[in-house]
């Protein structure tokens, strides 16, 4: 019986799945060079806690624009109300943001429950932010006026002309337009290239019936003639609708592409060059570059199913994943789960076990902000890939991964199944964390290693449980590989290596303490992530027992 792991399904049956089906791959993310082998996802790393800010506390909104995250932090500065920052990444500064006052600032939101997410987009030199905790009566919406990039400004009001009749429920750029979502279902529109003004009253959609839409999206539509056209998704609780055209073309048109589907969780949108994924209430789909909405994404639909509080959930997409941090009802003690969906694999992993609040894409990473307990406060890097500086410690703690299958097929036998011999591939890395270096003649000899490593792992375990659907324990095993180092003055010369020793990816027989019996059969792997180590196939050596369970 050989288990290639290819990913996470929602499945209690791995004979009626997908070969490869697996419960969870929690902080593993696929190996870049090989099928169905997977290493340890990196920490996020802490950029910046806001020490130059009064009392910071919780993000509400971020955007990212070239090498800076622009956004809204709760701080005393105007006490109840979310202070306008930007933060300069590769300079690790802050930049001054002007123009910041009581005023034209919005009121900090609870960090819990229910709530209509501020949206940020860019038209013009104007990072338009919309809130509810902005008041209405002419100070409907900020934005920051990035006219001149080293001093950024702040403001906030209504557009000009013709006001906007209530605070906007978001803000997206469509055709050089601001289009702001308002709570009656209509979405307005401002001038080209001029975002606070409304010149034409008649710049007004009704968008479907009077309930408000719950996000917007860009999107670029694949015509029948082969072009590219810009459109605009609207989504409503339960429909998707397409806006394409201008009003100075004469062309503006609104079309409803799905009567069925739409989302309560407006920021698990979001874009890919395959469409924009958006999580519905049966799962996560996508609206096409041909206008068209899919059916879920396979394998994971039971976290998106069972979200707790759907205005809660976060989304990002960048480097070719998809990941969504939703809160868990159906999960015991309803954890807040951070799930990957790698789109050229098309296959899921987590629940990764970092909690994030706000998301953006950065250059090839995520830029993140957390509600969570420790983590607030901080904007933290996420990368989506293993780097030669990734670290294993997020946020003070070493991170852990799990690797689980599925129930296992049972071969279309009758019978109940006995197991003795069964391996797992494993690559053991280094466990190398840090390089200091040793001065000469300041230790004794035979006492320090080869290289001055002050931290380092002499040995690499994980631990390997086999049990049966029902979780019932069959038996229990350690799998250990030697990485040590090498003594000083403990070997004759050409007799040893010079560091570690890292060993390739190869089947290691799992020492369990009696025969394995069952009907269906689960394997579980768990172990502390490192540089350099990979897990891969399963392969079981199935005898039938001569009796019918």
């Amino acid at each position: 019986m050989r288990h290639p792991p290819r990913g996470v399904a929602d499945t209690l049956d791995g004979t009626n799945s997908p070969p490869g089906a697996m419960s969870s791959l929690s902080n593993l993310i696929p190996d870049p060079s090989t099928p169905f082998c997977f290493q340890c996802r990196p920490a996020a790393v802490a950029l910046t806690t806001f020490p130059a800010f009064s009392s910071p506390g919780v993000v509400s909104v971020a955007y990212q624009l070239g090498t800076r995250i622009y956004g809204l932090i709760a701080t005393a500065r105007n006490t109840g109300h979310d202070e306008p920052f930007v933060y300069d990444i590769p300079s690790a500064t802050f930049i001054t943001v002007s123009g910041v006052t009581s005023g034209n600032t919005p009121v900090t939101q609870a960090s819990a429950g229910a709530w209509t997410p501020p949206t940020m987009t860019l038209v013009s030199t104007k990072i338009l932010v919309t809130h509810p905790g902005f008041p209405g009566s002419g100070t409907n919406f900020g934005w920051f006026d990035i006219s001149t990039l080293a001093s950024p400004a702040w403001s906030a009001g209504n557009t000009a002309t013709n006001a906007l009749p209530s605070v906007p429920v978001g803000v997206q750029q469509f055709g050089n337009r601001a289009y702001f979502s308002m709570s009656n279902g209509q979405v307005w529109f401002s001038d080209v290239l001029v975002p606070t003004t409304i010149t034409n009253a008649s710049n007004v959609l009704q968008v479907g019936d009077n309930t408000a839409p719950t996000a917007m999206a860009a999107l670029g539509l694949i015509t029948t003639s082969g072009g590219i056209v810009q459109g605009l998704v609207v989504f409503k609780n339960t429909t998707v609708w397409q806006v394409t055209g201008d009003v100075a073309t004469t062309n503006l048109s609104l079309n409803n592409l799905s009567p069925a589907a739409g989302t309560l969780a407006p920021r698990s949108i979001a874009n890919t060059p395959l469409g924009v994924l958006f999580m519905s209430n049966d799962g996560i789909r996508m609206v096409t570059l041909t206008g068209s909405v899919t059916e879920p994404l396979d394998g994971v639909t039971v976290p998106f199913r069972n979200v707790s509080i759907p205005s809660r959930v976060v989304a990002a997409y960048n480097a070719g994943v998809y990941r969504i941090c939703v809160q868990n009802s159906q999960a015991i003690g309803a954890p807040y789960q951070d799930w990957w969906y790698d789109q050229p694999k098309g296959i899921w992993t987590g629940p990764h076990t970092f909690r994030y609040d706000v998301a953006v894409a950065y250059n090839s990473t995520f830029i993140l902000f957390s509600n969570a307990t420790g983590a607030t406060r901080t904007l933290w890097q996420s990368d989506p890939w293993q780097v030669l500086t990734s670290s294993f410690t997020e946020n003070g703690v070493q991170l852990t991964w799990t690797y689980q299958t599925a129930p296992l097929a049972d071969l279309g036998r009758l019978t109940a199944n006995s197991a003795i011999e069964t391996t797992i591939n494993v690559a053991f890395g280094s466990g190398m964390t840090s390089f200091t270096g040793t001065n000469w003649d300041a230790f004794t000899w035979g006492n320090t290693r080869w290289y001055g490593i002050t931290t380092f792992s002499p040995t690499q375990q994980l631990s390997v449980v086999a049990s049966d659907e029902s979780g019932t324990v069959l038996s229990q095993a350690i799998l250990t590989s030697s990485s040590s180092g090498t003594l000083w003055d403990s070997f004759n010369w050409g007799g040893s290596k010079w560091g570690s020793s890292i060993s390739g990816l190869r089947p290691y027989s799992i020492p369990w303490t009696k025969p394995l019996v069952f009907t269906k059969l689960v394997i579980l792997a768990t172990g502390g992530s490192a540089p350099g180590l990979k897990v891969s196939n399963l392969q079981v050596l199935y005898q039938p027992l001569n009796y019918v369970p």
